[in-house]
């Protein structure tokens, strides 16, 4: 239809049009993304033999930005691996990555990042272009901790995309997801660092990504336990309680006390990564203690 359009315009006025008018991307379509965008729909046709379906565009804005440098996915992956590294180890974002001698900032690895994850799901091996992006201004967030499925992650990934392809910034959050309303940015950065690690380390493409509130993850972590040394406490406790009928204060695991509430948190930890097959050593963190438990079963078997 623009095609059609143009076309009929300059036949009849011997112009060139300043823009398309009321396209579905917005109001005004500029004469140079004209350009670009019929040159990549006859390129589609002269390289693959094919009617393009679609052309992707981005504001002009956008693509007459200088490109800082370009990466593969390759390098894209190891450096997720690194800062999943660091945010796991820090409990923060680092400022920076590096790949190659370039210094990458968070809101550009955060391009980087769904761009790769996009890529790869569409079996796009292509490098990635650099590109400045200005930083987020007021991060929130309201989610419970869960799953959040390939097929929303994709979508997010998409979401995001095209909102810093559009703006030249980069988002606080990304909204209304599975989980809740509001996923802060600090967590997109570390929840695409761990699909891309997974894929860099495994050489498979994520299912799922695990998802807490960032106000969980950034916690310090006061120690960390391996599954052995969290089995042998759980026999401690369970001789206490069945010797003295009541919850002791703490359980003690190498030099530090544990109280129950973050016990709990350790046993229902290690059951999961158990059953999961994963040997990885458990972080402690400071949880409060329950306000009013009650109760209402009957004596039976539950079930694994």
């Amino acid at each position: 239809k623009i095609a059609n359009d143009i076309k009929n315009y300059m036949d009849t006025s011997g112009k060139t049009p300043d823009f398309a008018y009321k396209t579905s991307l917005g109001t005004y379509l500029r004469y140079e993304n004209l350009v670009y965008m019929y040159s990549m729909i006859l390129d589609y046709y002269n390289t693959s033999g094919n009617k393009a379906a679609f052309a992707a565009m981005k504001p002009w804005s956008i693509i007459s930005q200088p490109v800082l440098a370009t990466f593969t996915i390759d390098q894209i992956k190891q450096a997720a691996t690194t800062v999943r590294k660091y945010i796991e180890t820090n409990r923060k974002l680092p400022n920076n990555v590096q790949i190659g001698t370039t210094k990458i900032t968070m809101p550009q690895f955060l391009e980087l990042l769904t761009t790769a994850t996009i890529q790869i799901n569409n079996g796009n091996n292509k490098p990635i272009p650099l590109r400045t992006y200005c930083a987020p201004s007021t991060p929130s967030e309201s989610i419970i901790g869960g799953l959040i499925y390939k097929t929303e992650y994709l979508k997010i990934a998409n979401d995001i995309k095209n909102y810093m392809d559009t703006s030249g910034k980069t988002p606080d959050f990304a909204y209304k997801t599975s989980l809740g309303t509001y996923l802060r940015y600090e967590n997109l950065v570390y929840m695409y660092s761990m699909i891309l690690d997974y894929y860099n380390t495994s050489g498979n493409k994520a299912a799922f990504a695990a998802m807490k509130p960032w106000s969980i993850i950034s916690q310090p972590v006061l120690a960390t336990f391996t599954i052995d040394q969290i089995k042998q406490a759980a026999t401690t406790v369970r001789k206490y309680i069945e010797t003295n009928r009541k919850l002791p204060n703490n359980v003690q695991i190498g030099t530090t006390k544990i109280t129950m509430p973050q016990f709990l948190e350790l046993l229902t930890t290690a059951t999961i990564q158990i059953n999961n097959g994963n040997n990885k050593p458990i972080p402690l963190r400071t949880y409060c203690a329950p306000s009013t438990p009650s109760e209402s079963i009957i004596g039976g078997l539950i079930y694994k």
